[in-house]
């Protein structure tokens, strides 16, 4: 009995990393500058061993990684590394989704240049029609698509097009949009990804309120 746990156990375990070297071959890029964010809340939640434990743990699937490295380079990796970094450090820190969304949340800060733009951008309006071309800053792949907005009754909804990668990005874009908000003033009452690629649906949908 403890054998087949044992055996078991090492099967998830290589199951869990041939997804990672999956997920690294996808062709879409993402500005490396985005892990920022990853090893910030690493650094400040579990500190820099950990940080070091998880780009160890990228060895496994054959990349001598580092997030101090990439975040310097600022070049355009696989967006399904992006999704890597996020899987290994919910497994390596014991994270939740909701760890993840929080994660999400706090992107915005990392980045200077989403910073300055949304000081620039004086309503709401002028920041939803700015979302596309800031997407397209940092990714080489989907569309993020503003749908609807309603100032009086306090919504608006973004569709993510010709994106398919991973759910925990799913995670991570309901805590950006909550991040977007918040920066620019904004109180939020909820995220809700009413749609998704990885339930089914043909894009994700992201309902905001606040």
């Amino acid at each position: 009995m403890e054998e087949n746990i044992i055996v078991e156990v090492k099967s998830d375990q290589q199951d869990f990393y041939d997804e990672l070297k999956i997920l690294m071959n996808h062709t879409g890029k993402v500005k490396s500058e985005t892990l920022k964010t990853d090893r910030k809340y690493v650094v400040e939640r579990k500190g820099e061993i950990v940080l070091r434990e998880i780009e160890e743990e990228f060895s496994k699937v054959g990349l001598d990684f580092s997030y101090d490295d990439y975040i310097k380079k600022n070049f355009f990796i696989s967006v399904g590394l992006r999704a890597a970094s996020l899987l290994l450090i919910k497994k390596i820190c014991g994270f939740t989704e909701d760890h993840i969304v929080e994660m999400g949340s706090l992107a915005p800060k990392a980045s200077i240049f989403t910073r300055i733009i949304l000081k620039r951008l004086s309503n709401i309006e002028l920041m939803i029609k700015e979302i596309p071309r800031h997407w397209n800053r940092f990714y080489t792949v989907g569309k993020m698509i503003p749908f609807e907005y309603s100032g009086e009754q306090r919504f608006f909804i973004l569709q993510l097009k010709d994106f398919d990668v991973h759910p925990i990005l799913c995670h991570f874009y309901r805590g950006y949009c909550k991040g977007i908000m918040t920066l620019s003033g904004y109180t939020v009452k909820d995220v809700i990804e009413k749609r998704c690629v990885h339930r089914g649906d043909g894009y994700h949908e992201f309902y905001i309120t606040w």
